[in-house]
């Protein structure tokens, strides 16, 4: 507690520096709470996994670890690399770091925090609301606004197309801290794990693609660090968008980016000027958008996990919400992985509580008397699915990829 309040005094510091505008004392302290072995503790004890079934750390297990935490020396920890299957069937390299690591992106997250703004169009900012958020306030914009169009885009391989070199240019933080601590070295050892619940399997991770995902987890920032989006967000996204003259417009969850527009002809004109924005300014770029589409506000507008819809004026145009087309091809898949690895007897039971809480993670939706039906229907059809499969195969202890090859078999 006495490392956490030494830390946050720090943090106070740096932000009336920050405020007062003095640029020489705000690389002072910069520097302070890097080398700082409170900021070190207290970044370390959030970080740290804690294994319940051992005895916990004593102080000064804690304070010697923390001690050992050095932002500019090369770390010599391997980075652990796995790879989960993107709906278009290429493979995303996710990593995850060491105790080491962890810690010292904490400890930078700190800073960063202080250092760069908090813009109110992302909706992955802590208090923002998250996708709920995002989705509620596209809604209100849309009907506040009387908007009748949306285009929505995200950036194609978002995390690793930012301009590695770029990003020290980007941050308040000392180069060779960026280069060692938040992105991934070229020298680093990277050793790929086997398949993790909705991963892939192991004999996979010979396939070509894999190969490909492997180079490009060193491009970029990484995937799976606790500060990338905090990164990707107040260093690269957010600047860009809030000088666009549309940035009162725009909603950004992650690297999906919703702007309802009047016309076809003003989103056709937003998105030629994102394009440019996004390739062609700043040194974290260039960066280009991958899918994009304008619908019309008062057909469905897919964004985050939802789907919006606006009434009928003579309904009160209200917006209305239901799970995206995404959301229920994962319903199905889930139902069926869920069904499969139950103990014999216990499928049903598990999968209600599974629909129950899938339900319960789309709180704008309100499902009426037709639409419960449905959700009924589709977990019967892919419960009776998965019967199927587990009088065939027997119990499957790893679902997932024996499900992902059933929905590839049903899409083609």
């Amino acid at each position: 507690m006495k490392a956490g309040g030494e830390a946050q005094e720090l943090l106070e510091q740096l932000a009336r520096v920050q405020k007062a505008g003095k640029k020489k004392k705000i690389k002072h302290l910069v520097s302070k709470i890097l080398n700082s072995p409170a900021a070190k503790l207290s970044a370390l004890v959030r970080t740290i996994y804690y294994d319940h079934g051992a005895s916990p750390y004593t102080l000064t297990e804690l304070r010697k670890r923390a001690r050992a935490l050095f932002p500019y020396a090369r770390i010599d920890e391997p980075v652990k690399l796995h790879f989960k299957v993107k709906d278009s069937g290429e493979l995303r390299p996710v990593l995850s770091f060491g105790r080491q690591r962890r810690a010292l992106q904490t400890l930078c997250a700190d800073i960063l925090h202080v250092l760069l703004p908090a813009y109110s169009f992302d909706f992955m900012e802590k208090g923002n609301g998250g996708a709920d958020g995002a989705a509620e306030h596209l809604g209100s914009i849309i009907k506040e606004g009387n908007y009748d169009f949306v285009l929505t885009a995200d950036i194609r391989n978002c995390f690793r197309s930012v301009n590695k070199a770029g990003i020290a240019q980007l941050l308040p933080l000392p180069a060779p801290v960026t280069n060692n601590v938040l992105l991934v070295p070229d020298d680093t050892t990277i050793r790929k794990e086997p398949h993790k619940e909705g991963g892939v399997p192991a004999r996979d991770l010979l396939h070509p693609s894999a190969h490909k995902a492997d180079t490009a987890a060193r491009q970029g920032i990484p995937q799976g660090s606790s500060v990338s989006n905090l990164i990707m967000s107040r260093a690269v996204l957010g600047p860009l968008l809030n000088a666009s003259p549309f940035a009162k417009r725009v909603v950004l969850y992650g690297d999906d980016i919703a702007i309802p527009t009047k016309s076809e002809e003003e989103a056709e004109d937003i998105y030629q000027a994102l394009r440019s924005l996004l390739e062609n300014t700043g040194p974290g770029g260039p960066l280009t958008i991958g899918y994009h589409r304008t619908r019309c506000a008062d057909d469905y507008v897919e964004f985050c996990k939802y789907k919006l819809k606006r009434a009928p004026k003579i309904f009160g145009a209200d917006i209305r919400y239901s799970p995206s087309n995404r959301g229920l091809q994962r319903f199905d898949q889930n139902v069926m992985r869920i069904y499969l690895k139950a103990s014999e007897g216990e499928e049903q039971v598990s999968v209600a509580k599974y629909v129950a809480a899938w339900k319960k993670a789309y709180s704008l939706w309100h499902p009426n008397e037709i639409a419960e039906d449905a959700i009924a229907m589709a977990t019967d059809m892919a419960m009776h699915e998965a019967w199927k499969v587990k009088c065939k195969h027997g119990p499957v202890g790893d679902a997932v990829p024996l499900v992902q090859s059933i929905a590839q078999e049903a899409s083609s």
